[in-house]
């Protein structure tokens, strides 16, 4: 499972639990961040889970 899967499955999955809270988001898109920084999400990708967190 790539970095981009974990992070779609991370993100749905507390969307649907209920808890994606505004500090969850702000912490997520720190990581995001990083991610993209490393390459270990294309910029695309970190597009798409950042429209994901709306």
């Amino acid at each position: 499972m790539t970095t981009y899967e974990m992070l779609e499955k991370h993100i749905n999955s507390k969307k649907r639990d209920g808890v994606f809270d505004d500090l969850m988001k702000d912490t997520l898109k720190h990581k995001l961040d990083i991610f993209l920084l490393f390459n270990r999400i294309s910029e695309s990708q970190y597009n798409i889970l950042m429209k994901q967190m709306e």
